[in-house]
């Protein structure tokens, strides 16, 4: 992928995600009114979306279902196992997206970038260490969701192969973040890094062994959303724009993934 290619797949990204900047909320009351905490009884549980500022801690589970969050992506035909999403008709139709070859499991059918780097950088490898293996990583994500898939494999609602599909989206995520450590110098061994120190991952304390099914969808969304801030701060964060993009894509995934665990726990654990 050349300088040009690489600018055109920007601009695609910027066309899939422009709308957020403009649904946010622009006055104070439609600020106050989604920052609103759900009285009991009334309405679903607000869930801390990143990007939208919450006062208040999110209600407990038995006063309402979760909100499902507000997807950012261009309709799209219908693919087996993934609904459909409603998006703003200004956005791009599909026929001007390049469907991607190497999707997997929850991963959206977009193309990836090349996995390119403009230099060795010690520095943006280690920001990717923590992305690939730290304690809240595209690592612990896949680990949880083979866990989960397995325990909770004859679930209702069909969630347990939810848990195999995002599973296998992060297998994919895996190998695309591990062959950019390589590109940047590094070894794609399993730890986070934090100001230059390495942190092995650990089993025992990075994911949790939910036994319940609502916990299991609660911890997956927590999961994710940290998932998204820490993508979205990387991809802020490195200057080498091969690496950038390609972080801008992968976190489109994951919002995905966030929107899939919400529908499943307002579908089956209200």
């Amino acid at each position: 992928m050349n300088e040009n290619e690489l600018l055109e797949y920007q601009k695609m990204l910027d066309m899939i995600n422009c709308y957020n900047k403009k649904s946010a909320p622009n006055d104070e009351e439609t600020a106050s009114f989604l920052r609103k905490p759900a009285a009991e009884g009334e309405g679903p549980l607000p869930l801390p979306t990143p990007g939208l500022p919450s006062e208040n801690d999110p209600a407990s589970p038995s006063e309402g279902p979760l909100p499902l969050p507000t997807p950012s992506l261009p309709s799209r035909p219908q693919m087996p196992g993934i609904p459909i999403i409603t998006v703003k008709p200004s956005l791009p139709p599909w026929s001007d997206i390049r469907p991607a070859g190497n999707c997997m499991g929850a991963c959206l059918p977009f193309a990836y970038p090349d996995i390119e780097v403009r230099n060795i950088d010690e520095g943006t490898a280690c920001i990717i260490y923590d992305l690939f293996a730290g304690r809240v990583s595209v690592l612990s994500a896949f680990m949880a969701c083979t866990y989960d898939g397995a325990y909770f494999y004859d679930e209702r609602g069909n969630v347990g192969k939810l848990f195999r599909d995002v599973a296998l989206c992060d297998e994919n995520h895996l190998n695309m973040l591990a062959l950019l450590i390589t590109k940047l110098g590094g070894q794609p061994k399993y730890h986070g890094c934090i100001r230059g120190r390495y942190t092995w991952w650990q089993s025992e304390t990075d994911i949790n062994y939910p036994t319940y099914l609502k916990m299991a969808l609660l911890d997956m969304i927590e999961m994710e959303t940290k998932l998204i801030e820490n993508f979205n701060s990387a991809a802020g964060e490195v200057r080498d724009p091969y690496v950038s993009t390609l972080l801008r894509r992968l976190v489109m995934d994951h919002r995905r993934h966030l929107e899939l665990f919400t529908e499943s726990y307002n579908n089956c654990c209200r």
